[in-house]
């Protein structure tokens, strides 16, 4: 059974594609109780967020590379809408193992709620990791978790509390951005001290720091987009 379905991911059919399960290991890693944990946890972000969630974990990609694999793969699963919000699309983890190769491919209807650039970011610093350990299941669970998280506070949060969630989980970002933070601070204490005109000077320097904020985190969405609302609201 398992070598049938290796064949069929490979080959791309959407032959028999409803009767994929969400967890799906080709290698034989994980065992019953971790896929059916996985499972679960699949499940209860089905519930909460109303999109659904696939995991792919294989030998080989075929010869081909990681991320077109993915994209092939996703199209082999029947993504059904769900809930209210009845997104038509999902979310397929592709896992390459035991290589820990890993790539997500995000439906073009889910692409608000995580963009491609935080789904790589999810892989690199919450799944990859774990990978490394040669542990399966912690990267798997790690990824679903991050996706669960993002996507609810995407759909839920204003964008400073996001941004605030965001950089509690990345550690070595909230340092960065509390060290220019804290000298921003001091900036306009400075200014407001000793200026004779300090409100102008206030004013560039709240708007050079998520300029700094903006390019200095090219690869982070949240932090980019933060600094994006906050340049609009300094300059209407």
């Amino acid at each position: 059974m398992r070598i049938f379905l290796l064949l069929l991911m490979l080959c791309g059919f959407q032959v028999f594609a409803e009767r994929l399960p969400s967890v799906t290991d080709l290698t034989g890693t994980l065992t019953t109780e971790e896929q059916t944990a996985l499972t679960q946890q699949l499940q209860t972000l089905e519930q909460q967020n109303h999109f659904l969630v696939a995991v792919l974990v294989t030998p080989t990609t075929g010869g081909k590379n990681i991320k077109l694999a993915a994209s092939l793969r996703y199209g082999v699963y029947h993504w059904k809408p769900v809930g209210e919000k009845r997104y038509g699309e999902g979310i397929l983890i592709l896992v390459v193992w035991p290589e820990g190769l890993a790539s997500m491919k995000i439906g073009h209807g889910l692409e608000e709620m995580l963009p491609p650039e935080q789904a790589a970011q999810i892989v690199r610093y919450h799944m990859q990791p774990e990978f490394e350990k040669n542990n399966l299941f912690a990267g798997l669970t790690g990824g679903i978790e991050s996706i669960a998280q993002f996507t609810h506070i995407k759909a839920n949060l204003s964008p400073l509390d996001a941004l605030a969630n965001h950089l509690f989980a990345n550690p070595q970002r909230s340092l960065l951005c509390l060290a220019w933070t804290l000298l921003m601070i001091v900036a306009i204490v400075v200014l407001w001290r000793f200026a004779s005109r300090p409100r102008r000077g206030i004013w560039m320097i709240s708007m050079i720091t998520p300029m700094v904020w903006f390019f200095s985190f090219q690869d982070d969405v949240i932090i980019r987009r933060v600094s994006v609302v906050w340049v609009m609201t300094l300059t209407y």
